[in-house]
Protein backbone atom coordinates (compact mmCIF):
# COMPACT_ATOMS: atom_id res chain seq x y z
CA UNK A 1 0.00 0.00 0.00
CA UNK A 2 1.31 3.44 -0.89
CA UNK A 3 2.17 5.50 2.16
CA UNK A 4 -0.12 8.27 0.90
CA UNK A 5 -2.99 5.80 0.63
CA UNK A 6 -2.48 4.87 4.27
CA UNK A 7 -2.65 8.57 5.15
CA UNK A 8 -5.95 8.92 3.29
CA UNK A 9 -7.31 5.80 5.00
CA UNK A 10 -6.31 7.10 8.42
CA UNK A 11 -7.89 10.48 7.71
CA UNK A 12 -11.14 8.82 6.62
CA UNK A 13 -11.14 6.78 9.83
CA UNK A 14 -10.53 9.90 11.92
CA UNK A 15 -13.49 11.68 10.33
CA UNK A 16 -15.80 8.65 10.50
CA UNK A 17 -18.76 8.24 12.85
CA UNK A 18 -16.63 6.00 15.10
CA UNK A 19 -13.05 7.33 14.89
CA UNK A 20 -11.50 5.41 17.79
CA UNK A 21 -12.74 2.06 16.50
CA UNK A 22 -11.85 2.79 12.87
CA UNK A 23 -8.39 4.18 13.66
CA UNK A 24 -7.67 1.00 15.61
CA UNK A 25 -8.73 -1.03 12.56
CA UNK A 26 -6.38 1.00 10.34
CA UNK A 27 -3.55 0.46 12.83
CA UNK A 28 -4.12 -3.31 12.84
CA UNK A 29 -4.32 -3.34 9.05
CA UNK A 30 -1.06 -1.37 8.73
CA UNK A 31 0.70 -3.94 10.91
CA UNK A 32 0.14 -6.73 8.38
CA UNK A 33 0.76 -4.97 5.06
CA UNK A 34 3.78 -3.48 3.34
CA UNK A 35 3.66 0.31 3.27
CA UNK A 36 5.61 1.69 0.30
CA UNK A 37 7.17 5.10 0.98
CA UNK A 38 7.66 7.86 -1.56
CA UNK A 39 11.23 8.37 -2.75
CA UNK A 40 13.09 10.12 -5.61
CA UNK A 41 11.72 7.64 -8.14
CA UNK A 42 8.19 8.34 -6.96
CA UNK A 43 8.84 12.07 -7.26
CA UNK A 44 10.04 11.63 -10.85
CA UNK A 45 6.91 9.68 -11.82
CA UNK A 46 4.73 12.18 -9.92
CA UNK A 47 6.24 15.13 -11.79
CA UNK A 48 5.91 13.45 -15.19
CA UNK A 49 2.30 12.38 -14.66
CA UNK A 50 1.32 15.73 -13.11
CA UNK A 51 2.72 17.58 -16.13
CA UNK A 52 0.95 15.23 -18.55
CA UNK A 53 -2.38 15.71 -16.78
CA UNK A 54 -1.87 19.47 -16.57
CA UNK A 55 -1.16 19.67 -20.30
CA UNK A 56 -4.42 17.77 -20.94
CA UNK A 57 -6.28 20.14 -18.61
CA UNK A 58 -7.22 17.19 -16.38
CA UNK A 59 -5.42 17.51 -13.04
CA UNK A 60 -6.29 15.20 -10.14
CA UNK A 61 -5.84 15.77 -6.37
CA UNK A 62 -2.18 15.72 -5.28
CA UNK A 63 -2.59 12.91 -2.74
CA UNK A 64 -4.18 10.72 -5.41
CA UNK A 65 -1.36 11.61 -7.77
CA UNK A 66 1.19 10.43 -5.17
CA UNK A 67 -0.72 7.16 -4.83
CA UNK A 68 -0.80 6.71 -8.61
CA UNK A 69 2.90 7.56 -8.93
CA UNK A 70 3.79 4.95 -6.31
CA UNK A 71 1.71 2.34 -8.13
CA UNK A 72 3.30 3.16 -11.49
CA UNK A 73 6.83 3.21 -10.07
CA UNK A 74 6.47 -0.24 -8.53
CA UNK A 75 4.38 -1.79 -11.31
CA UNK A 76 1.39 -2.30 -9.03
CA UNK A 77 -2.30 -2.35 -9.91
CA UNK A 78 -4.28 0.38 -8.16
CA UNK A 79 -7.64 -0.78 -6.82
CA UNK A 80 -10.01 2.13 -6.26
CA UNK A 81 -13.34 3.75 -7.04
CA UNK A 82 -12.14 7.20 -8.12
CA UNK A 83 -12.91 7.85 -11.79
CA UNK A 84 -10.23 10.52 -12.12
CA UNK A 85 -7.54 7.81 -12.05
CA UNK A 86 -8.79 6.87 -15.55
CA UNK A 87 -6.99 10.00 -16.79
CA UNK A 88 -3.60 8.35 -16.18
CA UNK A 89 -2.91 6.16 -19.20
CA UNK A 90 0.10 4.32 -17.79
CA UNK A 91 -1.66 3.38 -14.54
CA UNK A 92 -2.89 -0.19 -14.23
CA UNK A 93 -6.12 0.06 -12.27
CA UNK A 94 -9.12 -1.94 -11.21
CA UNK A 95 -12.40 -0.64 -9.84
CA UNK A 96 -14.08 -2.48 -6.96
Amino acid sequence: MAGRALLDTSAAAAYSSNPAFNLERVTRFAEVIVVIPCDEGTADVYARVKQTLRSKGRPIPDNDLWIAATSIQHGLRLINRDAHFEQIDELERETW
